[in-house]
């Protein structure tokens, strides 16, 4: 009878696997998510102490420009690509080719769920127009609105963008606010979405991010929430 031959390094990485899933202990990966966000706590609270009229969403920006302005890249925003080993040096900036190929994923499920090039569609958190970029090629023009809390996130993308594709579909892109919700809001939007958004929004100012989202949908928008969606944000859309 013939005996496997296994990697003994292999054996032992199944082993470790088997004890850490029995005994619970967490892995090196979660105990960094754990570490990052009790320091993203520690930094908020000092931070709160000096900015005590200002919100969550105030704090997360200046956080992220900080760390555009340093050089870094971010997943979702700016103009650096995502690499590995970039703490030896910055990493390069999207050229028009690579900046095109991000964010196709996100649009392919907004066409999957109807989206069509006459639609009037509002992106909710609409970053550095990673998706934005796919939806102002296909919609008609005046038919995109981004809004953001800074102009600096959606800026970045605005100049990673054709000039010729910004003056023939005029995107409409603005701060989040009173004013810009109110008037968007009127606007009578075919689609609503957010995407990636949720997931820096703290528990404590949900319940506001979701009413917010929310307030931008008329009456006769129809809700087909994405199985990706905040569950809160689910059912608050198919009560309205």
């Amino acid at each position: 009878m013939a005996i496997p031959i296994t990697d003994g390094h292999a054996g032992v990485r199944n082993v470790f696997r088997t004890v850490q899933r029995t005994l619970r202990i967490p892995t090196l990966a979660a105990l960094a998510r754990r570490m990052a966000l009790i320091r993203c706590d520690i930094t908020y609270r000092f931070w709160k102490a000096f900015n005590c009229e200002k919100n969550f969403a105030d704090f997360y920006a200046w956080q992220v420009i900080r760390k555009l302005d340093a050089g870094h890249a971010h997943k979702t925003l700016g103009k650096r690509r995502i690499v590995r080993d970039t703490r030896l040096a910055n990493p390069a900036e999207h050229d028009p080719a690579s900046f095109a190929a991000t964010g196709a994923e996100e649009f392919a499920e907004l066409v999957l769920q109807g989206m069509q090039p006459g639609h009037k569609l509002i992106e909710y958190g609409c970053g550095s127009l990673r998706i934005g970029q796919h939806c102002i090629r296909l919609l008609a023009d005046e038919h995109y609105v981004g809004m953001d809390i800074t102009d600096r996130f959606y800026s970045d993308g605005m100049d990673l963008l054709n000039p010729s594709l910004i003056a023939s579909k005029h995107p409409q892109l603005c701060v989040i606010s009173d004013q810009s919700q109110s008037t968007v809001s009127n606007w009578k939007a075919d689609f609503i979405f957010a995407a990636a958004v949720t997931q820096h929004v703290p528990l404590f100012e949900l319940d506001s991010f979701i009413d917010k989202l929310c307030s931008l949908k008329h009456k006769d928008l129809g809700s087909r929430p994405h199985r990706r969606l905040n569950w809160q944000l689910m059912l608050k859309l198919l009560n309205d």
